[in-house]
């Protein structure tokens, strides 16, 4: 029996945190190349038990009516998740690192080619 509820807590945990989890990694940059190839199989793997949970929590038969909500919110988020990720869906904010030379706090950032220069001299 404990290795039942077991299961079903991995089943729950998995359906509730996968697409929400594979959403945010979506607004991670593009620039490098390892970046975007680890995140696409990380959205894949993630969407795809997302949606394989999801379905199976929300048409099984005798599932009380929260867990197959569960089931379908699970299976919503992955496909948005896939959706995003392969630019059919635009994020409404993109998130740009823009160099201003400042700090968070705005206090200049000291550079550090200057300061190399000015120590050979």
């Amino acid at each position: 029996m404990e290795s039942l509820a077991l299961l079903v807590v991995i089943v729950l945990f998995t359906s509730v945190v996968g697409g929400p989890v594979a959403i945010l990694l979506t607004y991670l940059p593009n620039k490098p190349t390892y970046l975007r190839v680890s995140r696409t199989i990380a959205v894949i793997v993630l969407s795809l038990v997302g949606i394989l949970f999801g379905v199976q929590l929300a048409f099984s038969s005798g599932v009380p009516a929260f867990p197959r909500l569960i089931g379908f919110t699970s299976v919503i988020t992955s496909v948005t998740a896939l959706l995003f990720e392969f630019k059919v869906l635009k994020h409404k904010y993109q998130i740009e690192m823009v160099p201003t030379g400042k700090d968070i706090f705005g206090r200049e950032i000291p550079d550090q080619n200057n300061d190399q220069k000015d120590s050979q001299e």
